[in-house]
């Protein structure tokens, strides 16, 4: 069966709205980049090799946690697997009570993006 031709209209507007999309993702990853840089070396004093070394390190751990994301959706959609490892990660470093103490920065994140 043929696939039905797209509306070249349409098609312009959904071209446009990825490449929006896509530049919104561009710059959030240089707001982490800028922000963990002046993190490291106002907060922490770290040198700029040590800082693109840690960097690079944020960036595999993000790596690693979108493919989990990515492999645990395909069978889970509110990922819980996914998200039942990284509390139990957090958790080593917080403990328990401060974790869950934590866990609304990310609701105000996602609060601050959508509005």
């Amino acid at each position: 069966m043929a696939k039905p031709k797209q509306n070249a209209y349409l098609a312009k507007l959904e071209a446009k709205q990825e490449a929006k999309y896509h530049k919104m993702l561009d710059l959030h990853d240089e707001i982490d980049y800028m922000a963990m840089m002046l993190m490291l070396n106002e907060e922490l004093s770290v040198g700029a090799g040590r800082a693109d070394n840690l960097f690079k390190a944020f960036l595999a751990r993000k790596m690693e946690i979108a493919e989990m994301v990515v492999a645990d959706s395909q069978g889970d959609k509110e990922i819980l697997h996914t998200k039942s490892q990284l509390a139990k990660r957090m958790r080593k470093i917080f403990g328990p009570e401060s974790w869950t103490d934590r866990k609304h920065w990310f609701t105000m994140l996602r609060e601050y993006w959508e509005s």
